[in-house]
Order: structure tokens, then C-alpha cells, then sequence
């Protein structure tokens, strides 16, 4: 086979691509509609089949969790102040995949399969699109390094982002995720930005908008990659300035088209946010306990922590930061475009609340921005080639081992040995290097495991227990709501008080504990004269900033495995805190009555666990 000219890239490009694209075939078509995907696919039989992008036909949603598993909880939806239920993820994805999806569509009609949007021709349409972004997103980086790097450091740059990252993992494993499919818009965004800086033509204009655009309506935080075009080939401020004047005398009116195509494909976003939720922009991220906290960034733990560090189980993307070096030196016009893209970048990645974005291996929030990185990456290996020996063969192993170490471990994390989002320092000791690891053994060095049930984790861990609060009643003064019999003094609960939520206890968390997760007990006496009373027992998180609460629970006292008409009787619940998204939000619990006739309760007690 003849490769022609810088051949070793081409070759090292085919070889990677061919892997990606076998994978499915040597391990087993997955099914991509379930978890987050499914939010950012949704888009497409809604509108297409259903007609039915408010969703007010419920059923549709129910029918497929019945027919195929999606998720625990339908979290990819949200009803909104419009009464319209609403897709937390935004569309792009939706329109990159809109001709797999149609491919899809056409051969499950030819199949005789069910044209609902879910069915096994959609599956494969949908992940064979995602491997054909994949791969053509490789031969895009290629010929872009090819713009400014010899062959050999092209490839070898191109070997280290695949291999050597999360970027294979993520190719492979969650191949339908949208971190490689935005990897391919970036390559698109920096050659295009490359060729607008040549020529400022309006076809050059009309892509550059529209790929900047629609990334950002596949992740609205990636509209921080207009930095890439506007500090392109500024090497200082004079030099912006320069660059700002020469646009608006002579191409002004194609940097406007430029704008105007990306602002039309954001539109798509704010057109459905209009008609569903009555607004044109409209945070669809209505989890008050996840979301982007500005100023709490999570740097350390992101680049670091064991959980999840990306320099801990990426190491080799160190090199790439390195490169900035060699950057600046060589071509230091295009140094402030990557490198302001590059902080703000982290920035934003790191100041998620879920800082380690759930299961998955290393920070996958990255794996977009190697496009990026890789341009920085290239200029440390072209320096590698001018190292002398004892150097070359020291930095040159230790690439190889990295690689190989990313590999290994990526082998890990499939076979369960690296955990997905509960890693330890303690942990990640005990199993480096290990090809089979005792998960018994394992698990008492993970972090705390949030599926266990309270009686589960008495087994599993051992507690450290505090009263937070008593309550007998007897100090109060007698109020609407609360009663006394004989010498006794209770809470009496019921409508004909004129309250709804009695009881309420509140405490700062950090005035708690510093654990990342405790459990919470509370326990009370209550007396219940109607079988039909619907009192509850209601314990959350509620934000310092907001007051939203999140991590809510409510137990129903008569649906208690204690529970008897006309007695008194003892109950306890048991709440096992959320993730904790800031550490001065409120643990707050309350009783809220909900119909009936009125419930007697005394003798409170919360109280909370901690492992010691």
C-alpha cells in the first residue's frame, strides 16, 4: 500500500481510525439511548415521529423506559414554568446525527424493524455516525499539524492524543458521548480559523460561524471557543488592536456573516426554548444541586485528586502544557489564542459542581480541547527532536511508558479495577500495576459507596454518631401548633392549624462536619387518628445562594413499617446527604401536611453518621 507523501502520519491516522471503527464489531454493537445521550438524541423522534417536542404525550417516555433501560430516573427531562416537559441537554448533537438518524429511519422501515427512533437500525446509525465524526475528526487534526510540523512529529503527536489520553476510552467505550463528536467540531473550528485568517472569503466566513455555533449548542460553555479565532495570530495587545482595526476597514462585512451564520445556528436552541419554555434563553440545567459555581473551581481536585485527576491518570497531557514553552518561542502569534482558550477552558471544567463527571474514566470534560492541545503538544515533540541523546532517550521512554501506562490503565477501568468515580489515593496504591485485583478487597479502600442502604453500611463502615438536635416540647410556649394533654406537650400537625410545613430545623452544613457525605437520622413519636393523613417527614439540601433545595427526600409516617391507628408509636428515617455543592448550603428538615385529619408527634431527635 502506497501512502504517498508523510506517509508515517497517514499510516499512524489509518491505523488508529481502522481500531475505532472496528471496536463495535469486535465487542458488540452498543445501545447509545440511554443516560445523558439519550437527552441529546430525544431531540429527534420527538420532533420527527411524534411530533411532540413539548412532550405533552407522557406515555411515549414511559413506554420506552418499560421497553429498553434509559436510566434510573428520566433526569435528561424537566417540566417547565410552561407546563411543557423540556430536554436538559441542548440540540447540537441532535443536528450532527440528524442524517444517521434518517439512514436509521430508512433501513428500519426496509427491515420491517419498529420506526420508533430506538430500534436496532437507529443504534447502529446513530454509533456509525459518531465513528465517522471520530475518524474524519483524526485526518482533520492531521492535516492541520501538517500546516506547521514535519511528518514524523505529526504522527507521533497524533499517536500520543489517541493513545496516550481518555481520547481512545471515550472513542471506544462511550463512543456516543459528546466530548469526541466535539472534538471533530474543534478540528473543523481551527482549520477554518486558519483559513478565514488567509482568506476572509464569505464561504470561509459562513463554516467558521456555524461550526463555532453549533458547538456551542452541543455545550453552551464551548462558545469559549470564538477565543481561538479572536486572538489568532495577536501576539500582544498593539497587535489586537491592529488586527481589530484591519477587520473593520476591510472585512468587516464578512466577519458580520461570520456572526450572523453562528448566531442563526444557536437560534435552533433559542427558537425551542422559546416555544417550550417561554423563553429564548433559558438555563435548562434546573438541578439546583449541579451546576457552574464561578467562584468555588475545583483546580486541585481536578488536576490531582485520585478521584479523578487528569494529570493523575492522563500524566502524559503534562507534555502538552510544556509545549507552551516551544510555542511561545517559535510562534508566539498564535500563543495567546491557545493558551487564553486553554485557562478558560480548565476554568470552566473545573468550577462544575460535579467536578468529576460521573463515571468514566479520567476527566472526560477534557477530551474536546485536545484538538487544541494538540497543536501545543506538537511544538514539544518538534523540541524532542532536537534533544541530545541522554535526554532524548530519557523523554522518549518515558512517552512510551505513559502511553503504555494510559492503555493499562484504560484496561483497568474496563475490567472494574479502576473505579469509574470512587478512586483513593489508598486505592489507586493497592491496584497500580495489577491485572486482576480481589473487588472484596477493594472495596473497603474506595470512597464511600452511595448505593448502600443504612442497615447495608452499619455492615460495611464504621460510624461515628451525633445528636444535632432534641425536641420534647415541654420548654415551648404554647402555640397554634403546639398542644397540650395533662402535664404533656406535643406538635400537633393538621389543616385546621392553617400551616403546611411545621417544624423546622436548619443547620450549615460546615457547622456539621468536613465529611463529604454523612447520613442523617431522625426519629420522633407520633400518634395518627386517620389512616387517610398524609404527613411527611421531609429532609434536603437547601443552597445558601438560592434557596433551591436539592437531595430532596419525603417519607409519608403512614406508610412505615411501624406505622398503627391511635397509638403512639416510634419512627425513623434515615437521608444519606447528596454530593454537597457548596459547603454552606443548609441541611434543613420539616414535617409537611398533606390532608387528613391532624397527627400528634413528640420527642424529636436528629442526630447524624460519619465513618470515622
Amino acid at each position: 500500500m502506497q501512502f504517498g507523501k508523510n506517509k508515517i502520519s497517514l499510516f499512524a491516522v489509518v491505523a488508529i481510525a481502522i481500531y475505532i471503527v472496528s471496536y463495535p464489531f469486535l465487542n458488540g454493537w452498543p445501545n447509545p439511548f440511554v443516560w445523558d445521550t439519550f437527552g441529546y438524541y430525544l431531540y429527534l423522534p420527538m420532533a420527527f415521529i411524534h411530533q411532540d417536542l413539548g412532550m405533552q404525550d407522557f406515555s411515549v417516555i414511559e413506554n420506552l423506559q418499560q421497553e429498553q433501560f434509559i436510566s434510573t430516573s428520566f433526569y435528561q427531562i424537566h417540566k417547565s414554568e410552561t407546563g411543557n416537559w423540556l430536554i436538559r441537554y441542548p440540540s447540537g448533537l441532535a443536528v450532527l446525527l440528524s442524517p444517521f438518524y434518517f439512514i436509521g429511519h430508512w433501513v428500519a422501515k426496509l427491515g420491517g424493524y419498529f420506526q420508533n427512533g430506538f430500534s436496532l437500525p437507529y443504534q447502529i446509525a446513530i454509533v456509525s455516525g459518531c465513528l465517522f465524526y471520530i475518524a474524519s475528526s483524526l485526518f482533520l487534526l492531521r492535516k492541520i499539524l501538517l500546516n506547521w510540523f514535519s511528518d514524523k512529529v505529526v504522527a507521533i503527536t497524533v499517536v500520543i492524543i489517541c493513545l496516550g489520553t481518555n481520547f481512545i476510552h471515550q472513542a471506544t467505550v462511550n463512543t456516543a458521548m459528546p466530548h469526541t463528536l466535539l472534538f471533530f467540531l474543534y478540528t473543523l473550528i481551527i482549520l477554518y480559523t486558519i483559513k478565514w485568517h488567509k482568506n476572509k472569503s464569505v464561504g470561509n466566513s459562513i463554516l467558521l460561524g456555524a461550526f463555532i455555533g453549533l458547538a456551542t449548542i452541543c455545550r453552551p460553555i464551548e462558545i469559549i471557543s470564538l477565543f481561538i479565532p479572536l486572538f489568532w495570530e495577536v501576539k500582544n495587545w498593539s497587535s489586537f488592536k491592529e488586527k481589530v482595526i484591519d477587520i473593520g476597514r476591510n472585512h468587516l462585512r464578512n466577519l458580520l456573516i461570520a456572526v450572523a451564520t453562528g448566531v442563526a445556528v444557536v437560534f435552533i436552541q433559542m427558537l425551542y426554548w422559546k416555544l417550550y419554555a417561554g423563553h429564548f434563553i433559558y438555563n435548562s440545567y434546573q438541578n439546583p444541586g449541579e451546576g457552574l459555581d464561578l467562584l468555588f473551581p475545583h483546580l486541585i481536585e481536578v488536576l490531582f485528586s485520585f478521584k479523578k485527576g487528569w494529570f493523575i491518570y492522563t500524566p502524559i497531557i503534562v507534555f502538552a502544557f510544556a509545549g507552551f514553552y516551544f510555542l511561545k518561542k517559535e510562534k508566539p502569534k498564535y500563543f495567546w489564542s491557545l493558551a487564553i482558550f486553554t485557562a478558560v477552558n480548565l476554568y470552566l471544567v473545573s468550577s462544575w459542581t460535579c467536578w468529576w463527571y460521573a463515571q468514566s474514566f479520567s476527566q472526560r470534560a477534557f477530551v474536546q480541547s485536545y484538538a487544541v492541545l494538540a497543536l501545543i503538544l506538537a511544538f514539544f515533540v518538534q523540541a524532542y527532536f532536537k534533544f541530545n541523546g541522554l535526554k532524548k532517550i530519557v523523554f522518549g521512554s518515558l512517552i512510551l511508558f505513559l502511553i503504555g501506562l494510559n492503555l493499562f490503565q484504560l484496561y483497568q477501568s474496563k475490567k472494574g479495577i479502576i473505579h469509574g468515580d470512587r478512586m483513593t489515593f489508598t486505592a489507586y496504591k493497592a491496584v497500580f500495576g495489577k491485572t486482576e485485583f480481589d473487588k472484596n478487597k477493594l472495596e473497603p479502600l474506595l470512597s464511600y459507596d452511595r448505593n448502600l442502604s443504612f442497615e447495608e453500611a452499619q455492615e460495611s463502615y464504621q460510624f461515628l454518631n451525633k445528636v444535632l438536635h432534641q425536641e420534647d416540647f415541654e420548654k415551648h410556649r404554647l402555640g397554634k401548633s403546639i398542644k397540650q394533654n395533662g402535664s404533656n406537650k406535643f406538635l400537633k400537625v393538621g389543616n385546621e392549624l392553617g400551616e403546611i410545613y411545621f417544624n423546622e430545623w436548619q443547620k450549615p452544613y460546615s457547622e456539621i462536619t468536613d465529611k463529604e457525605v454523612i447520613w442523617v437520622s431522625i426519629s420522633f413519636k407520633a400518634k395518627v387518628s386517620d389512616s387517610n393523613s398524609k404527613t411527611r417527614i421531609v429532609m434536603d439540601i437547601k443552597r445558601n445562594k438560592n434557596g433551591k433545595n436539592y437531595g430532596y427526600t419525603a417519607e409519608d409516617i403512614a406508610e412505615h413499617k411501624n406505622f398503627e391507628i391511635n397509638k403512639w408509636k416510634n419512627y425513623t428515617y434515615y437521608y444519606l446527604t447528596p454530593y454537597i455543592r457548596n459547603r454552606k448550603d443548609i441541611l434543613q428538615t420539616y414535617f409537611w401536611y398533606g390532608g387528613g385529619k391532624s397527627v400528634l408527634i413528640d420527642d424529636i431527635q436528629i442526630s447524624y453518621y460519619q465513618e470515622k
